[in-house]
């Protein structure tokens, strides 16, 4: 179901304004595009169309939400560009989350078979599933494969 994006918070629009030209860069189409932040393909088109003809100077930096951006963080960036790119996912979005795929994997893993009895029983099922995906990384590449993922594949 498409959202109207103008009756979104005014930092909830900044924030899939931004993911939105994240994945206009990697080449999504407008409409894979509102499929993935579940907005109408046009205001997917207004918003690549502001970018396009005003750049990222002040745009990006203006979409960019200041909550939870410590210093050090930000200096430690800065630093490593190099070596990291970093996506701001809209709030309440743990379908965008690569994180939320595999808490999903693990509580399904430790929820399968008997149930654990205790702590011990609990932490054994969770270390032996997270085992299992480090020896099958095919399993963890398929969280990528989502739509709602592959900004971040």
């Amino acid at each position: 179901m498409k959202i109207d994006a103008r009756k979104l918070p005014p930092g909830i629009q900044e924030e899939k304004r931004k993911l939105a030209i994240r994945l206009y860069k990697k080449d999504l189409t407008y409409k894979e595009i509102a499929d993935v932040i579940e907005l109408h393909f046009e205001t997917i088109g207004k918003w690549v169309r502001a970018y396009r003809a005003n750049g990222l100077s002040g745009e990006e930096r203006k979409w960019v939400l200041r909550v939870h951006h410590a210093k050090l963080v930000k200096e430690w960036l800065t630093k490593n560009t190099d070596k990291i790119e970093i996506f701001y996912l809209p709030a309440y979005s743990p379908e965008m989350n690569p994180d939320e795929y595999l808490n999903c994997d693990l509580k399904a893993g430790v929820h399968s078979k008997s149930l654990a009895r205790n702590q011990k029983q609990l932490k054994s099922k969770v270390l032996s599933h997270m085992r299992m995906l480090q020896k099958r990384p095919d399993r963890v590449a398929k969280y990528f494969r989502h739509p709602k993922i592959s900004y971040a594949a």
